[in-house]
């Protein structure tokens, strides 16, 4: 299931543009926001725009289920415990707050992405 090519890198922006797609729009704040994320963990812009790209390939050919699927079988190649995932979680957060509109799709789909990873509160 894992794509053996991906990074950490790759799967937390597969992870960020699941939230920005799940209202069927992305915005640029949305896209700036999965950059700053790429760019604290030291990945340059060319490369960022690269992983968005091969990311955004596998995402697009794959429907809601697939996705959380995937997620639920992905997720443990990059994080090893709850506690790993929690700075995720607060950059998914961030994520759905960069334009200052929460929609209640990203919401949902933040809930069953926590759901798949099974993260607790």
């Amino acid at each position: 299931m894992k794509n053996t090519n991906w990074s950490k890198s790759h799967f937390c922006t597969y992870i960020f543009l699941c939230i920005a797609y799940s209202d069927d729009k992305i915005t640029v704040s949305e896209i700036v926001n999965i950059k700053d994320f790429l760019s604290k963990i030291n990945i340059s812009d060319e490369e960022a725009k690269e992983i968005i790209k091969e990311v955004c390939f596998l995402l697009n050919s794959q429907n809601l289920k697939e996705r959380l699927v995937f997620i639920a079988h992905t997720y443990k190649d990059f994080f090893n415990t709850s506690d790993d995932l929690s700075p995720l979680m607060n950059d998914i957060e961030d994520l759905i707050l960069a334009d200052n509109n929460i929609e209640k799709s990203e919401i949902l789909m933040y809930n069953k992405i926590r759901k798949a990873m099974n993260v607790m509160e």
